[in-house]
């Protein structure tokens, strides 16, 4: 190893060298065990406590569900990502596209390029379905969530409201 130049800290070159290799992940359909870490996952992400119980039953039905497209990102055999996909029809516009209806990375592995990984191979398998569209919604707020669908080409189409009626 050489020597260390002008305002560079000790180990910063294995830092570097670590953070340019591609971790070894694989791209897998999701499975009926799966369902603890799609449980686990997406609760981390809500602001209210998701019923286990009703998890599993919607769980399980969108995986026999022949719309719907769930898959889990492996990093040496440890899942550390999710995706939920939906292929969707309208009666004014008769070409499907598929939607992304839950997109979750580990914290951990956000900065280890896991998410741009996943998401290259979700196109990857939408367009081998013949479909050549994609939908995502975005939280208002969540800026580089935004950033990251911009980033590989997404256009704001219209804006989406919800009501809670209770």
């Amino acid at each position: 190893m050489g020597k260390m130049q002008l305002g560079q800290r000790a180990g910063q070159n294995l830092i570097t060298s670590y953070m340019n290799t591609f971790p070894n992940y694989t791209f897998r359909e999701a499975q009926l065990s799966d369902l603890m870490f799609y449980y686990d996952s997406l609760s981390s992400t809500e602001l209210v406590l998701i019923d286990s119980f009703e998890f599993e039953i919607n769980f399980k039905q969108k995986f026999e569900d022949v719309n719907y497209f769930m898959f889990v990102i492996e990093d040496l055999g440890k899942p550390v990502g999710l995706v939920v996909l939906q292929k969707v029809k309208n009666l004014s516009d008769p070409s499907p596209w598929v939607e992304i209806l839950e997109f979750f990375i580990l914290s951990k592995y956000r900065k280890l390029q896991a998410a741009d990984y996943f998401y290259q191979k979700i196109e990857e398998y939408v367009k081998e379905m013949g479909i050549f569209k994609m939908n995502v919604a975005c939280k208002i707020n969540s800026t580089i969530t935004q950033h990251f669908y911009t980033k590989r080409g997404f256009k704001i189409q219209k804006k989406l409201y919800a009501k809670f009626i209770g």
